[in-house]
């Protein structure tokens, strides 16, 4: 006969198996929960993902938002040294416009046209340069929103004879810049910018008041 110590033997090792085998059923049942929910997290990322904004437009729309502020800062840049941009002319001088940008310039009244430099200046009475015009095509990439929200509120604005809107910043004590923009409602684009120098327009003589714009 097998005695009670052997079967005391028997019945706890028969216990030890039983609760190795739970728990390696346990475990196998904890895994498959997690590997559920997984599967469950991936199959649901494609709904959130398309539910996220497009970053590419936004990218697309910042990069071209940064161009027209460097263009606009390039602006007031040559604007306060008297240039408009990329000429070397400067306002408040009598130098003789040909020496710069040579002799194809057609004299019209007090201006001075440069038809393939996009350029236009105007001689005050005294021969000095009052004002210089810029109508390079690149300048049509602007929009009076983006003038605006790089300046904020303007110094001046009046519209032309042919429909146009002028809107003018003072961008320092010397010189201001008037937009030419080719519409007078909504967001139009920039036709052309003119920099101004009031003080070219001061006769001492006539003890005048130079005109602001």
């Amino acid at each position: 006969m097998i005695s009670n110590t052997i079967k005391q033997i028997i019945m706890v090792l028969l216990c030890l198996i039983l609760l190795t085998s739970c728990r390696d059923a346990d475990a196998i049942q904890d895994n498959n929960q997690v590997l559920s929910s997984g599967d469950e997290s991936q199959s649901s990322m494609p709904e959130e993902s398309s539910s996220m904004p497009d970053f590419s437009v936004s990218v697309a729309d910042v990069d071209v938002k940064l161009n027209n502020e460097q263009l606009i800062a390039a602006i007031v840049e040559w604007g306060e040294v008297g240039k408009v941009l990329d000429c070397d002319v400067v306002l408040g001088t009598a130098e003789d416009t040909s020496f710069i940008l040579g002799d194809n310039g057609v004299a019209d009244g007090c201006f001075i046209v440069y038809e393939e430099e996009y350029l236009t200046f105007h001689h005050t009475h005294g021969s000095l340069i009052g004002e210089a015009r810029n109508f390079n095509p690149m300048l049509n990439q602007l929009r009076r929103s983006d003038i605006e929200r790089y300046f904020g509120e303007y110094d001046y604005i009046s519209e032309t004879d042919i429909g146009e809107l002028v809107l003018g910043y003072i961008i320092n004590d010397d010189f201001r810049i008037k937009f030419v923009f080719a519409a007078t409602e909504g967001d139009a684009y920039l036709h052309h910018y003119n920099l101004f120098m009031p003080e070219a327009y001061r006769n001492p003589m006539a003890n005048n008041v130079p005109k602001e714009w």
